[in-house]
């Protein structure tokens, strides 16, 4: 199997996603965290999501900057999953390292992660990393 035209497809709960590659491009995401005000650059999947520039005493929505992607969770909700999604073409041989910042309040019975997923030019799903 050829890694040539891999690409990575970056799958986050929700929070800040870093992910930085040695191709000279210190920070390959676009909208990173989501300074834009809007989801530009990110896809979605499942209910809830919006921009807040929320802070308190408590905490902020945003972990730098200032604003934040955010999901909000009700009891009624039917998704079993969400995310933000957001695809970066890579060359072969590039080495790339990634990290979220994942913040929860009153979530019961629930997880969140950072997945990678290493599709080819296709965006036939080659290997899953969590």
């Amino acid at each position: 199997m050829s890694k040539r035209g891999m690409g990575w497809r970056v799958v986050c709960g929700f929070g800040m996603l870093m992910l930085t590659c040695t191709t000279g491009f210190p920070q390959v995401l676009t909208n990173l965290g989501f300074e834009a005000g809007n989801m530009s650059g990110w896809e979605t999947f499942g209910s809830g999501w919006r921009i807040s520039s929320f802070s308190n005493d408590a905490g902020s929505d945003a972990h730098s900057g200032a604003a934040g992607a955010v999901n909000d969770v009700m009891k009624d909700d039917k998704d079993e999953w969400r995310g933000i999604v957001q695809s970066i073409p890579v060359e072969d041989g590039t080495l790339c390292s990634a990290s979220v910042w994942i913040r929860t309040l009153k979530a019961k019975n629930s997880e969140a992660l950072l997945e990678l997923q290493f599709t080819d030019k296709d965006k036939k799903v080659l290997a899953i990393k969590q």
